[in-house]
């Protein structure tokens, strides 16, 4: 299926609501101290003083500058290029800056986000090493060899792939390379690659990944309407400080916010006795695998008829030999749209909370605490009032999935959940990735949280204007 229709597909508010609805109805989130405002400020303007003029120049933007909702290369995704590891965000990259520039960045991280937060951005970049570790010991050329040798062969994973269609490589080889869905041409349409073209990145690849992680700054720190944009392979942070012109007060605004783990779970490493690798010493911990276990838990807890009906078939996937699709592209995350509300699709479909159990009601409030623990503490907290408020009135959800439901199945799958006006949208799959037979799973996952009721990409001065006019 070409990437277009894809996205006509994808892309949703709550079944039966309009986008200008769902923001009359959406979440209006409260200021957040003094404080945790002056603090972040502090750290920014401690950030800057740090920084020569050119520098400077490359970090600093104007609030309304188009590179506050948009990446570098808009031709794959509209708003976010690095977030996938397609190429370098805008801003400073953080191995631009020296040793004491890199400490005043860290600062400022820590004091945006909750401690949890700082901690998983950390966790994510560092295993970037990692991923090379395994990209550096895998076999490449196995899918190749399949496809030519079985070119109607769909296994369901690399692992189950018959010797036959492999001659002449290793059928027990721990950890192979694979590639995946490239993203989509400039006519919407796109490419299967699951031989990696050209190899993976490896160490030298990924360490360059880890380097073109960028900090971005939007109008001046502590100004009225001001604006912080992190991101790189895995991850985006974007916190918006919108002041109250009469009141002085501050509400942070602190989605979209997308998180990526691989490998969740980290396999055994290729050679126990080497210790300058890092999997030798981490072998077996996760990042993220909870994540996913509350996605199949939570769907696997829906009613019957809901679960059919929300569900997306696999004939519906664009399919290349020699391995099945029955997800969407790890690339193809509609919350990272400039506006992620439009037209609901047929397979959107709508239950009541109190159709639910206990337990799944438990599993989708983790799912959504996921995101809250990472934000500012005071924005977390604000945002799981909410949707406790929202889960125990009985609220209307919407659903939509793709893959398996199985709590513990190795396969992979598709979620994309609205509550009132918070989007969650989970892929798992085994794409672009290293994968290895002893954590034979979907273990490559990328999440994103959106309130659809904050106009991201919003007009500050019309913004105001209209505020001062609602008063």
């Amino acid at each position: 299926m070409a990437a277009a229709v894809l996205l006509t597909l994808l892309v949703a508010t709550t079944a039966g609501q309009t986008a200008d609805e769902q923001r009359e109805t959406g979440i209006e989130l409260a200021a957040v101290p003094d404080a945790y405002v002056e603090n972040v400020v502090d750290a920014a303007r401690i950030f800057l003083s740090t920084l020569d003029s050119d520098q400077k120049a490359q970090v600093l933007f104007d609030f309304d500058d188009k590179a506050r909702t948009s990446g570098r290369d808009t031709s794959s995704t509209p708003s976010f290029c690095a977030v996938l590891a397609w190429c370098v965000g805008w801003g400073l990259t953080q191995c631009s800056l020296t040793y004491p520039q890199h400490v005043a960045l860290q600062r400022l991280l820590s004091s945006a986000l909750s401690d949890a937060g700082y901690q998983t951005l950390l966790a994510i970049m560092n295993r970037n090493r990692l991923i090379g570790e395994y990209e550096d010991a895998g076999l490449t050329g196995y899918t190749g060899a399949a496809k030519e040798h079985c070119p109607d062969l769909l296994a369901p994973s690399v692992f189950r792939i018959p010797e036959h269609c492999v001659p002449g490589l290793p059928t027990t080889a721990d950890t192979i390379n694979v590639g995946g869905n490239n993203p989509p041409t400039s006519d919407g349409s796109y490419s299967t690659a699951w031989e990696w073209p050209g190899g993976p990145p490896g160490l030298s690849g990924r360490h360059e990944q880890f380097c073109d992680y960028t900090i971005a700054l939007f109008g001046e720190p502590g100004s009225d309407t001001w604006a912080i944009r992190f991101e790189g392979h895995h991850t985006t942070i974007n916190l918006t400080f919108l002041k109250d012109h009469e009141t002085g007060a501050v509400v942070v605004q602190a989605t979209p916010l997308f998180l990526g783990s691989y490998p969740m779970v980290i396999p055994p490493p290729s050679h126990p006795d080497d210790l300058s690798a890092q999997a030798t010493w981490i072998s077996s911990q996760g990042l993220m695998a909870e994540t996913l276990q509350h996605v199949r838990a939570f769907l696997a807890g829906l009613p019957d008829d809901v679960r059919q009906a929300s569900f997306v078939p696999v004939d519906t996937f664009h399919q290349t030999a020699p391995l099945q699709q029955d997800v969407y592209p790890p690339w193809l995350v509609t919350g990272l749209l400039p506006d992620a509300s439009l037209n609901p699709p047929d397979r959107m479909m709508q239950v009541g909370i109190g159709k639910l159990d206990a337990a799944t009601i438990w599993h989708l409030k983790q799912l959504y605490r996921r995101f809250f623990s990472t934000m500012p503490p005071d924005v977390g907290d604000q945002y799981l009032a909410i949707v406790t408020d929202l889960l125990a009135s009985g609220a209307p959800l919407s659903v939509m999935w793709a893959g398996t439901d199985e709590a513990d199945s190795a396969q992979d799958v598709f979620v994309r959940v609205v509550l009132g006006s918070l989007l969650i949208e989970a892929v798992a799959n085994k794409q672009w990735s290293a994968q290895n037979r002893h954590v034979d799973v979907a273990n490559h996952l990328h999440a994103v949280l959106r309130d659809l009721s904050f106009e991201w990409d919003f007009d500050p001065v019309s913004s105001t204007e209209q505020h001062h006019s609602d008063h």
